[in-house]
């Protein structure tokens, strides 16, 4: 793959919504308990042909050692270590110098089987704490640092809770058993054994939370927000929407997507037709289609000059993007942004721009003043660096411009919403241009300041 951003691309390509409007797309945390518990396990185990042997004779009345070493032409000696092994287990008892079979014996006798009991864990039971689904030990969750919020857990999972699904986890323990037995089947290493039961649960040892990372793609339609979850079968997802949607009218945060003012300057000054935007993007997301099913580099390299084009930025792509052009890109970088922390304070931005700046590349900043002492460092450290920063008062368009090859335009968008009065929705949209004519313009008006 000569370029990342193709994956990147592919990756966060949101779902088709009808004619409902891609918003953005964030990491929603899924809240999972991870379990640890020691048990008691009742191993269930064939009886060895001594021990049978020797049940079947003291049950039918042989009960002298001499006698059970004659009919079974072994030993005493022998008879004696096994008797004792079997008394251990409390199959059979001494009466004077007779052997008696015990009721535990018997059962093991009718059963052809004997019952241990022993000590064990069990780890990493996994509970749900949105969908209450249970799971042991195979469970694979997405653990990532980039998880924007959390769902708050819908149930807490307590030490009681855990003790009242012992029967659930009893079948999932029964269950893992009988694919573990599969699996050896199918290698042709396949040992019948016996099933083991949990006795009971002694301690619970560790009850910790994670965070399951789920892509949640969010739409404007109706005057009201849509979720979708990426990569989820139709029933799980209705569960997720339930309790996300539950959670969001308490908490707009929830979603990343915050409540404002709504009023009448806010019209969006486009510097290219929408419908043009659109047409590109649809291009886009066919020529990924075709990449997926059969991928090949001449389509790799279309589905480039697409995305140098009119379109959407996704909030992922737009992050990678910036990283991957800061660090790559060697012409004059032209940067006009309201916010500069966004940038400042991330670290492998910060570092590319000083190291750009000390090799004498030129990168021009226009940005808003700022009086927090944190931000004036980071200033500071930029132009000691050679780095070009002009501090204004107000900023309209907001561009991130690599000279002649494109540019990315930041606006915000305000959408009303229905049950919140005179509020709304602000949605971050990023848009590249190619367009010679507009990159011209903007370089043009970016030099004048």
């Amino acid at each position: 793959m000569k370029n990342k951003l193709i994956e990147n691309i592919i990756e966060n390509e949101p779902y088709n919504e009808g004619d409902a409007e891609y918003i953005k797309s964030i990491n929603l945390g899924i809240p999972i308990h991870i379990v640890d518990i020691s048990i008691l396990k009742k191993e269930i185990e064939e009886l060895p042909i001594t021990y049978r042997t020797i049940l079947k004779l003291v049950d039918t009345g042989i009960e002298v050692i001499s006698e059970l070493s004659d009919i079974m032409g072994l030993e005493q000696r022998i008879i004696e270590e096994t008797l004792s092994g079997m008394s251990m287990q409390n199959l059979i008892y001494d009466i004077g110098s007779n052997i008696k079979i015990t009721k535990k014996g018997k059962d093991a006798l009718e059963r052809m089987k004997l019952v241990k009991i022993k000590e064990d864990v069990l780890n990493n039971i996994s509970i749900n704490s949105i969908t209450n689904k249970l799971g042991l030990n195979d469970e694979t969750y997405n653990i990532t640092s980039s998880i924007n919020h959390s769902l708050k857990e819908k149930e807490d999972i307590t030490e009681e809770k855990i003790l009242q699904r012992f029967d659930e986890i009893n079948q999932l323990y029964k269950e893992e058993q009988i694919n573990l037995q599969k699996q050896y089947m199918e290698t042709k290493h396949y040992i019948t054994e016996a099933i083991s039961e949990l006795q009971d649960i002694i301690s619970i040892n560790k009850n910790k939370i994670i965070y399951d990372c789920k892509k949640v793609f969010l739409y404007y339609k109706d005057e009201t927000m849509v979720c979708r979850i990426d990569d989820m079968n139709t029933d799980e997802e209705e569960i997720y929407l339930d309790e996300i949607y539950k959670q969001y009218s308490v908490n707009s945060n929830l979603l990343d997507v915050k409540y404002i003012k709504d009023n009448d300057n806010n019209t969006i000054n486009y510097l290219a037709d929408k419908s043009e935007l659109e047409l590109n993007k649809k291009i886009l997301e066919e020529d990924i289609n075709k990449y997926k099913e059969k991928r090949n580099e001449m389509l790799e390299n279309k589905i480039m000059g697409e995305y140098y084009t009119n379109r959407f930025l996704l909030d992922e792509e737009y992050k990678s993007l910036l990283i991957d052009e800061i660090n790559n890109f060697k012409g004059t970088i032209y940067i006009q942004i309201q916010n500069l922390k966004p940038i400042i304070f991330d670290e492998e931005i910060f570092c590319t721009l000083k190291k750009l700046g000390s090799n004498r590349q030129e990168v021009n900043i226009i940005c808003i003043k700022n009086s927090n002492k944190k931000y004036i460092d980071r200033i500071k450290e930029l132009r000691k660096s050679n780095i070009n920063i002009v501090e204004v008062e107000e900023i309209l368009d907001e561009i991130i411009m690599f000279e002649n090859k494109f540019a990315i335009i930041i606006y915000n968008k305000i959408y009303n919403i229905k049950d919140k009065i005179n509020n709304g929705i602000i949605k971050n949209i990023y848009t590249m241009y190619v367009n010679q004519d507009i990159l011209d313009k903007i370089k043009e008006s970016l030099i004048l300041k």
